[in-house]
Formats: structure tokens, C-alpha cells, sequence
């Protein structure tokens, strides 16, 4: 695991330390390298930022639930803290170059903290319990001067586990699918209806960034108050309720997206967009994270960390659907 953690954090912030050494670089001289570049740090930097996610939820899989929470909910904290930034830039800083630097040198700053945090986790007399606990994935012999002096692994076939939290699994796929299906490819291209004026600009940056990232980050907050509310065996209720959010594609195409060929414009208020966004964020944030919550408590305690890497897979896989399908969504405007 911690090879895992070391490997991924040391590749995104070298990649995310490339990508600042571009910002002010005139690359006009050399684009189809330059675009060559910047495909090949994508794709490094989606496959380790995948490889940190998964090992982070199995490692908070292996933590009381509260854990895991607080692992969802940063994410979404994640999502709000960067649209505030973009809104401040977009009022600040009128070259974009310049809030684009301001980005990623927050994101390397962010990182590097990161990352000495989770090297901190093996000092405190806390985290060690979890980590190095009879029953957690290796069960280990620890001398009395705290020093490792046998290991035994202890595993459980991936499919025993897969048929124990198939359904949390798929409710947050669903769940991540329906939202990427929706945001931010069609509900960014939401445009007011009515002349705005100055706030015409900071439309789609509050209406819909903002306001998803905010109510995604409240739906992961009430699913940690409420989460003792619900039982590790109410899967099928929330996969049904999964598959219900369906509804929020249809509602985003007939907001006002444009450029749109296809489709009439059926809520031409522009609040009813903000009302959608809401509740789409909110349900996303509620479902995703209790889904997260819940499955490891189906579990023995050795399977608690595959548990959560098959978590993180589920959701990595509703993540790519819904990124395919916003392509349609697009076009059936």
C-alpha cells in the first residue's frame, strides 16, 4: 500500500510540476509536440490519480466508517474550494494565464501537504492499530519495540467480495455515471435566458460549478450524520434510488444548453437550471457517499482494504460511462 500511495504521489506531482513549466512558455513554435506533451501528462496523470483513489479508499476501508466519509467529503470540499477559486480569479485576474498558474501551484501545494500527511499516519498510535490489526489484509507480529518480526497474509477471493457489495458497488456507479452523463459537459453549456448584465459572466461558473460542488459537498455531509440511519442491507433501496436520478439527464437537456439542434427549450427560467443542479449534486453527494459508507460494514475486517479497491473501481467505471455518454447527450440536444 504505501508503494502504492509513494509512486502515485510522487507521478502527479512531477506531472502537475511539468504543467506549470508550460503555463508561460510560448509554444506556438511547436504545438503538435506541445499537444503530443500535454495528451501523454493527461493520461499519466488520470492513471495515477486512479491509483491514489483506490488505494486511499481501501486504506479508509479498513478505518471506522467516519474515515471514509471524510475521504468522500474531501473530495467534494476539493470540487467547492476550486470553484471559488475560479470565481475569484475570473474577478481578479484578467489573464488567464495567470489563474491558470495560481491553479496549479495550489494543486502541487496541496499534494505535497498530502503527502506528508499520510507518511505522518504511521506515527500516530491510532492509524497504527488499523494498519497493522489482526484482521486487516496482513496479519502482522509486532515485537514489544514496535518492530515488524513476521507477516501472514490473509486474502479473500476479489469475488467473494464483489457478490457481498454488488449492489452498494452499483449504486455508485450508477450514481457517478448519471452525474458525468449530465455535468459538467451539458449543464456547462447552459446559457441565462434573460439578460443578466455583469452577472452574466459568473453564470455558468455559480449556477452550475459552484452550486454542484456545494450540494455534492452537503449530500456527503447528511450521509455521515445519517449514515447509522441506514442498514448495511438497504443496498437494493439505494441502487433503485440510483437508477431514479436517470430522470436528471432529460431535465438537463430541456434546460436552455446550447448550441442545441434537436430539442426544444422546455424550462426557459433561469432558475429552474440552478434547482436541477441542485438536486443532481446533492443526490450525487448523499448516494455516492453512503454507498462508500455502508459496503465495507458487509465485510470481514481482512477484506476491508479489496473492498474498498473494488469501490474505487465501480466508481472509476461509472466515472468512464458517464464521460462517454455526456458525448451523446451533447448531441441529442
Amino acid at each position: 500500500m504505501k508503494t502504492r500511495f509513494t509512486t502515485s504521489f510522487v507521478s502527479i506531482m512531477l506531472l502537475l510540476g511539468l504543467t506549470v513549466s508550460f503555463v508561460k512558455v510560448n509554444t506556438n513554435s511547436y504545438q503538435t509536440a506541445f499537444f503530443v506533451i500535454v495528451l501523454l501528462t493527461i493520461i499519466f496523470l488520470s492513471g495515477s490519480s486512479a491509483v491514489l483513489n483506490a488505494t486511499a479508499l481501501g486504506f479508509a476501508s479498513i478505518m471506522p466508517t467516519k474515515y471514509i466519509n471524510a475521504l468522500m467529503g474531501g473530495q467534494a470540499l476539493g470540487g467547492t474550494f476550486a470553484s471559488l477559486a475560479n470565481i475569484l480569479a475570473l474577478a481578479t485576474l484578467p489573464s488567464v494565464t495567470d489563474s491558470a498558474l495560481l491553479y496549479f501551484i495550489i494543486a502541487i501545494l496541496v499534494t505535497i501537504l498530502t503527502f506528508f500527511g499520510y507518511f505522518y499516519l504511521y506515527k500516530l498510535e491510532f492509524s497504527r492499530y488499523y494498519i497493522f490489526r489482526e484482521g486487516s489484509s496482513y496479519i502482522y507480529d509486532v515485537h514489544e519495540n514496535d518492530k515488524i518480526i513476521n507477516k501472514r497474509q490473509v486474502q479473500s477471493s476479489i469475488w467473494s467480495v464483489f457478490l457481498k457489495i454488488w449492489k452498494w458497488g452499483f449504486a455508485a456507479l450508477l450514481t457517478f455515471a448519471v452525474t458525468l452523463s449530465c455535468f459538467p459537459a451539458a449543464s456547462s453549456s447552459i446559457q441565462p435566458i434573460n439578460d443578466l448584465g455583469w452577472f452574466e459572466r459568473f453564470y455558468s461558473p455559480v449556477v452550475n460549478f459552484l452550486v454542484f460542488n456545494v450540494t455534492d459537498l452537503l449530500g456527503r455531509i447528511i450521509a455521515g450524520k445519517t449514515r447509522f440511519l441506514f442498514k448495511p442491507k438497504s443496498s437494493t433501496l439505494f441502487l433503485i434510488t440510483a437508477l431514479l436520478r436517470l430522470v436528471f439527464i432529460p431535465l438537463i437537456m430541456l434546460c436552455n444548453v446550447q448550441p442545441r439542434e434537436h430539442m426544444t427549450v422546455l424550462f426557459d427560467n433561469d432558475y429552474a437550471a440552478g434547482i436541477i443542479i441542485f438536486f443532481l449534486g446533492l443526490s450525487n453527494g448523499f448516494i455516492s457517499n453512503t454507498s462508500m459508507m455502508l459496503a465495507p460494514r458487509l465485510v470481514e475486517n481482512h477484506e476491508a482494504e479489496q473492498t474498498g479497491t473494488l469501490l474505487s473501481l465501480f466508481v472509476t467505471i461509472g466515472l468512464a460511462v458517464g464521460s462517454c455518454f455526456s458525448v451523446l447527450v451533447i448531441k441529442l440536444v
